[in-house]
């Protein structure tokens, strides 16, 4: 099983944090810093890639798109110097009977004005 995604995710500034939104999938995760969102984004989107594998299901079939308004903000969000990408991969392998399993992604990353 090899799964290959190309994201889209917002980074928003909440009070004291960063969110960073998945587009695709309504997956989030946040940090006090725009780095430590990303970081934490990373993880919570491998993790749960791995959680769904080793459940037997496809990762993120159990998950809708986030909600239009973060689209919007993606949308309109800075496109300069902090927009980037942002790449994702981990092996599946280890929970999955095939060696070659692996997850990739590739996210276009744009903070929020």
């Amino acid at each position: 099983m090899t799964g290959q995604w190309n994201l889209r995710v917002v980074l928003i500034r909440e009070e004291n944090l960063w969110v960073a939104q998945c587009l695709e999938f309504d997956i989030a995760a946040q940090g006090a810093t725009i780095i430590e969102a990303q970081s934490s984004f990373v993880r919570t989107f491998v993790g749960q890639a791995l959680l769904d594998v080793a459940a037997g299901k496809r990762p993120f079939a159990d998950f809708k798109p986030a909600p239009d308004w973060y689209v919007e903000q993606f949308e309109a969000a800075l496109q300069g110097e902090l927009a980037h990408k942002l790449t994702l991969g981990s092996p599946l392998g280890a929970l999955t009977d095939e060696s070659n399993a692996r997850l990739s992604a590739v996210a276009d990353v744009r903070v929020a004005a």
